[in-house]
């Protein structure tokens, strides 16, 4: 049996409702007392519970209380596709792209969907708050949710009279090719652990929210499927929910990709005929992004949806690509820069894993060719009686394809001769990585050298 999954907050909802006068035990009546409905996180101790459900029946709102955090602390939409980037490099995450694989890499196991089996294997991830993105077409969340029903007693204490959990996980997937993401979600290991049965037999209402930049449902992300209602009894025969795939109108997108930043949540909705209410829960919320560039991948079906909050690096190795030359130029780069040129006191270079990001240049070609042509002069200069010459190409590093190239003119780039078929190759793994994971122009992404 799987274990509860410890969350990291508290996720509380709750209505005043009527209450029964029978027992905890007893078969469901007519509510003649007051009483709640809470979801709770079961790092919630008993005194606290207590404490919270007093004050709430009587009238002291969730606000009030400080819980108004607990329907998802990651609440603040993305203002735009620039906070989208900034978000992702806040947020440390990333994934690891080999630079050879990435070359053919659209049925490449890295690029699958992330399965049940793999979201829970992967916990010290997926039971964050905001979840793991195994690549940006790929995110899973899982959690475990506390059910409970309280009695409030005519002397003013209360009484909890049930007390249900079950684990959820919650996958994502999103498209290279078209503006749309799908979420599905899975309910199982339902146990009641105190009361009636009869707790299975609320009716849980299960979906997802596609959010715009103002936080509020648009056409930056629309959908026909309205999630999946079905009481526990029925969720433990059939653990999936229906898929809800979400689409976006270009028409919402901003510039020449036409770029829809959004987010997304999920939401609950329990009705308890024991209670006659209803408790809800909102969780945290996650970065979408949409986007028509149609340069990425295949122009006759542009489009793309994927969950930016993670920024990922290329991987060359110095061994076993074919490309050691250009790798070892790159590690020198990052790590010995004063072997690299231009030569000057306290050189650093951008890129590496964790620091300084490097960004796509994809729209300005005078200007790749202007990086291109300063590294060209930097060879001549540096390197006479080796550049030029037959076979041998002047590498670049940050690439020309970044706006960090050697025409920025701080001089913190490097340019070596190196062999023409290496350098192409490595130029052909930085395409195929481009494409594969979806990098725009102004996006961000590290280069990672590896043995």
């Amino acid at each position: 049996m799987r274990q509860s999954l410890r969350p990291l907050a508290v996720l509380v909802a709750v209505l005043a409702l009527a209450l029964l006068a029978a027992p905890a035990l007893a078969a469901p009546a007519p509510p003649t007392q007051e009483g709640v409905s809470i979801f709770v996180g079961p790092n919630v101790d008993a005194d606290t519970r207590r404490n919270i459900t007093q004050r709430l029946v009587r009238g002291i709102s969730p606000e009030q209380l400080g819980l108004s955090r607990a329907t998802g602390r990651a609440a603040s939409p993305p203002r735009s596709v620039a906070d989208l980037r900034q978000r992702a490099l806040r947020s440390r995450a990333t994934y690891r792209v080999d630079a050879q694989a990435s070359a053919d890499a659209l049925t490449a196991a890295a690029y699958d969907p992330i399965t049940y089996e793999e979201c829970w294997a992967n916990g010290d991830k997926s039971g964050t708050v905001t979840g793991w993105i195994k690549h940006r077409f790929a995110f899973c969340r899982i959690n475990t949710f506390y059910y409970q029903r309280w009695r409030i007693n005519s002397n003013g204490t209360t009484t909890i009279v049930g007390h249900m959990t079950w684990n959820q996980t919650e996958l994502g997937t999103g498209s290279n090719g078209q503006r749309a993401v799908t979420f599905q979600y899975r309910l199982d290991n339902f146990i009641v652990h105190l009361g009636s049965s009869s707790i299975l037999d609320i009716t849980l209402v299960l979906h997802t929210e596609c959010l715009d930049s103002t936080g509020t449902p648009s056409a930056a992300c629309q959908t026909q499927d309205l999630g999946t209602t079905r009481r526990p009894r029925l969720w433990r025969t059939n653990g999936w929910s229906t898929p809800q795939t979400f689409t976006s109108d270009p028409a919402t997108g901003v510039g020449i990709e036409q770029l829809t930043p959004a987010s997304f949540r999920p939401r609950y909705y329990a009705t308890d005929s024991w209670w006659r209410g209803t408790a809800t829960w909102t969780g945290d919320s996650q970065d979408l992004r949409f986007d028509s560039a149609d340069y990425i991948r295949n122009p006759d079906r542009p489009g793309g949806g994927l969950f930016p909050r993670t920024t990922p690096p290329i991987v060359y190795h110095l061994t076993g690509q074919g490309v050691d030359a250009v790798a070892q130029h790159i590690d020198d780069a990052q790590h010995r820069p004063e072997l690299t040129f231009p030569q000057f006191p306290g050189k650093t270079v951008p890129g590496e894993l964790g620091g300084e990001p490097l960004s796509r240049l994809y729209w300005d070609t005078q200007r790749q060719d202007a990086n291109h042509a300063a590294a060209v002069a930097t060879c001549n200069e540096s390197f006479p009686g080796q550049y030029p010459a037959p076979d041998i190409d002047c590498d670049e590093y940050p690439f020309r394809s970044t706006y960090e190239g050697a025409a920025l003119g701080n001089n913190r780039y490097s340019a070596r001769p190196l062999d023409s078929s290496q350098n192409r190759a490595a130029g052909g793994f930085l395409v195929g990585f481009y494409n594969n994971d979806r990098i725009l122009d102004a996006d961000l992404f590290w280069v990672k050298i590896e043995p």
